[in-house]
């Protein structure tokens, strides 16, 4: 067996440990699902295809931070409807809506005067 065939035979014995890339798959099983949503929103914004056309690595930066201030944005959304939410349901005596009556649909006649209110 040759030099090249012995590093190459190397390699691959370093490959195979056991937990070499634990790390590694830990941190793709952490952040998959943000990234799944990231790429999903992008998709759905056509700003992948935006971003491919970019050959300037600065303005794909540039395009990638507008998209992230973007998601920001309706994330803080987001929270301050969670955060109304779980206000109003903890409220420990909740504001009671009344049932407005028959009569209050009714329309009155003009001058606050009922029927055979005289007056005159």
């Amino acid at each position: 067996m040759g030099p090249d065939e012995e590093r190459l035979e190397a390699a691959i014995e370093r490959l195979a440990e056991p937990g070499r890339f634990a790390e590694a798959e830990t941190l793709v099983a952490r952040t998959a699902p943000q990234l799944q949503r990231l790429l999903a929103a992008a998709l759905a914004e056509g700003e992948v295809g935006e971003l491919v056309a970019v050959p300037d690595p600065d303005a794909r930066a540039a395009l990638i931070a507008r998209h992230l201030e973007r998601l920001e944005a309706e994330l803080d959304e987001t929270r301050a409807a969670v955060t109304a939410l779980r206000a109003a349901v903890a409220r420990p005596e909740r504001p009671r809506v009344s049932r407005p009556q028959r009569r209050d649909l009714v329309p009155q006649p003009a001058g606050g005067r009922g029927r055979g209110g005289g007056g005159g």
